[in-house]
């Protein structure tokens, strides 16, 4: 079955060459490639290949609706949290994303393809995982709000998603294009 999730691509254009830097020089980060950068609007996991196609029409019904338009990176931050740090990301400015991620959700659930729920949505773009948690204030506090540009919002993916031992590798299933 493939592993599924529903995003909307974010270009290595950000200005994000400096905070990479700052990762790579903690060491023990395994950083995103910037061509992998992505908003994940929902998460459905292993997913039959039979419902791949329904999963595809029910995000095209979605966001046939929705124009076009420009998100923000700013901020960096961590989960679980920044003290505790195992991912590192940059926060999306971007309230269209919100509807667009639940208005996804709800689609998906009434043609009954699981999404994953168990976190709430907040749109960011992972740039980096820690091997081992820890303490990261001192690199994320000083770019609390630095803005690190925008992207285009023009469309969204179903992507499969592979894990090897050198990363997640990423095949684009089906795209609906933002009017």
């Amino acid at each position: 079955m493939p592993r599924l999730f529903v995003g909307v691509p974010a270009p290595g254009s950000l200005d994000l060459s400096g905070v990479r830097g700052s990762l790579e020089d903690e060491g023990g980060v395994k950083l995103v490639d910037p061509a992998n950068y992505h908003v994940t609007l929902a998460f459905l996991g292993d997913t039959p290949e039979g419902r791949v196609d329904a999963a595809l029409q029910a995000i095209r019904e979605v966001v046939e609706g929705t124009g076009a338009h420009e998100g923000r990176a700013r901020g960096l931050g961590a989960f679980p949290s920044e003290e505790n740090a195992s991912v590192v990301w940059t926060g999306i400015e971007e309230t269209e994303l919100d509807p667009l991620a639940n208005g996804i959700r709800e689609r998906l659930r009434s043609r009954s393809i699981d999404v994953d729920d168990r976190n709430d949505f907040h749109p960011h773009l992972t740039l980096g995982r820690l091997r081992d948690k820890r303490d990261m204030t001192h690199l994320l506090e000083p770019h609390a709000s630095t803005d690190f540009g925008g992207f285009p919002v023009e469309q969204v993916h179903l992507y499969e998603s592979t894990l090897t031992p050198e990363g997640p590798e990423y095949e684009i299933r089906g795209t609906a294009e933002l009017g």
